[in-house]
């Protein structure tokens, strides 16, 4: 019996379930070798590996990875990738991934509640009310309803600005 994606995917779910990177690039080259192609869910449980190991910068590496090969990521992969920043406070990469899912036409991924509120919070963290602010009104204009609590994290971060009249 010859392994398949399968096989691949219940490996890398393994490694995402313990949060142990190192098992990564094994699966990676073993399914190489006998010439699979990694799916959405083995690149996703993968991601999911990264932000568990708070490695941020490889969880973006694979969503980019993903999306040269073609490999369509989907708003979970996206919101997955913006938890690892947002709990690494890497609010650079944090606003390339926001960029990437709401402006690649290439990508047809909308955000859904979790992603706005994801960097909306993320960036009120990181004292950057005017970036939060401007994607709660991205949100908006998408048709959403932010809580309460969105406008309350942005308000807060105004506030530890110094600039609580913005």
């Amino acid at each position: 019996v010859s392994p398949n994606a399968f096989t691949f995917g219940a490996l890398m779910t393994a490694c995402e379930r313990v949060g142990k990177t190192d098992g990564l690039n094994k699966v990676f080259s073993l399914m190489k070798q006998v010439a699979i192609s990694p799916t959405n869910v083995i690149y996703g449980a993968a991601i999911s590996c990264c932000r568990k190991a708070g490695d941020e910068e490889r969880a973006l590496l694979l969503l980019r990875k993903m999306v040269q090969e073609k490999v369509r990521p989907n708003v979970a992969t996206f919101n997955t990738v913006l938890m690892a920043q947002a709990e690494t406070r890497n609010k650079e990469n944090l606003a390339r991934v926001y960029k990437l899912m709401t402006s690649d036409d290439s990508l047809p991924i909308e955000p859904n509640r979790q992603s706005y509120a994801i960097t909306i919070r993320a960036f009120a963290d990181m004292k950057q009310p005017k970036e939060a602010e401007t994607v709660l009104r991205h949100m908006r204009s998408k048709g959403f309803v932010p809580d309460v609590d969105l406008y309350t994290v942005i308000v807060s971060a105004y506030e530890r600005t110094g600039q609580p009249l913005q």
